[in-house]
């Protein structure tokens, strides 16, 4: 079983690295951090190595990369640490859920995909994004760099996606739209035309009743 590391100790990372060791699809030799942000000696049983030595403890030539971390600042925080350990000669691996569906796509490095995602046909995928669980992307959507596309996301064929976006659940993306970057889709969001760099979508939230649930009719 090939051997990785992971850079990140948060939420995203434990998620990701229980699945990882439910589908046995890599081991993990261990996690990653910046020096300055380490506060225990190991995460999930596993070493926690600072970033600015690794060198000294991993060969590029003996162990691959993979980065956990959110979407903070756009999904440049993560990025800045993709292309920190490149510098360095490190190299990445993807991981796809074996529940995931690939259909003849294009696929670059370090993208993490959960389970139940369906990826048609003719997809072209960059690099450094993450697809969390049960997404639809459709037939020729190309999806750039350092994307986060969280849950129950449907993005239809022909969409051209630009990098460094965020996706909240149950948006819906119609066919032959543009997305550009750095843009933020709220939960529930519609897209019907192109959208521009740095937009934000907000849908309304659901309007919470005046009556109360224990004055309700029982049922």
């Amino acid at each position: 079983m090939k051997k990785i590391l992971i850079f990140g100790c948060g939420e995203i990372s434990d998620a990701i690295s229980e699945i990882i060791m439910f589908e046995k699809a890599f081991e993990i030799e261990g996690y990653v951090l910046n020096q300055k942000y380490i506060s225990d000696k190991f995460f999930k049983t596993k070493k926690i190595y600072p970033i600015e030595e690794i060198e000294f403890f991993f060969s590029p030539n003996d162990i691959t990369f993979l980065t956990a971390v959110s979407y903070k600042n756009l999904n440049s925080n993560r990025e800045n640490i993709y292309k920190n350990i490149k510098t360095k000669g490190y190299k990445f691996e993807n991981f796809i859920s074996k529940s995931a569906r690939l259909v003849n796509s294009k696929i670059g490095e370090n993208n993490i995909i959960l389970e139940n995602n369906n990826i048609q046909n003719n997809v072209e995928i960059g690099n450094n994004n993450i697809f969390w669980s049960g997404n639809h992307v459709g037939h020729d959507t190309k999806i750039g760099n350092n994307n986060f596309i969280s849950t129950n996301v449907t993005i239809s064929g022909a969409v051209n996606i630009g990098n460094n976006n965020f996706f909240g659940v149950s948006t819906t993306i119609r066919d032959n739209i543009e997305v550009g970057h750095s843009c933020v889709l709220g939960a529930g969001s519609i897209i019907l035309r192109n959208i521009q760099d740095n937009s934000v979508t907000s849908p309304k939230t659901t309007e919470i009743s005046i009556i109360s649930s224990d004055k309700l009719k029982k049922i």
